[in-house]
């Protein structure tokens, strides 16, 4: 008998909900926020900011593909949080001037969009990936037992 929510679908949510406060919350500190670095005009905290984004997408996929979460469950969390986070980054840098480039507006939101998605999504997948593999190892590892105590 199936049971409506799947199991885990709950704590899916509300994992995904917490990963699009992070990297959505990540970029608003970076783009209104100062400089990280002196006299810089962007590139540097911008370059920092997305390795950061990849090591923690990295870092998050692995613990999930080590918890033995589906790769397709992993797959869409971060495909939501890069289209979320671009969304978010995009209205912050345009909502000055929506009105009067909304072409320009929406290429940018799709553009962001993939760049996010290939940068964050990508990398979690791999992390995801390499993460099921460890936790596949470490599941099929020989166990040593204490038989040679009760001879």
């Amino acid at each position: 008998m199936l049971s409506y929510p799947p199991k885990g679908t709950v704590r899916f949510l509300l994992e995904t909900a917490f990963a699009v406060l992070v990297f959505a919350g990540g970029t608003l500190a970076v783009q209104a926020g100062p400089p990280i670095f002196a006299d810089d005009d962007g590139l540097g905290t911008g370059l920092l900011m997305f390795a950061l984004y990849a090591l923690v997408a990295f870092v998050w996929g692995g613990l999930d593909g080590w918890r033995r979460r589906p790769l397709a469950w992993i797959a869409v969390r971060w495909v939501v949080v890069s289209l979320v986070t671009s969304t978010v980054g995009t209205l912050y840098i345009s909502w000055g001037y929506i009105h009067e480039h909304a072409a320009s507006f929406v290429s940018e939101l799709i553009a962001f969009g993939f760049f996010l998605l290939g940068l964050i999504g990508a990398v979690a997948i791999a992390g995801g990936y390499l993460g099921r593999q460890i936790g596949r190892s470490r599941s099929t590892a020989p166990k040593h037992s204490n038989d040679h105590a009760t001879q």
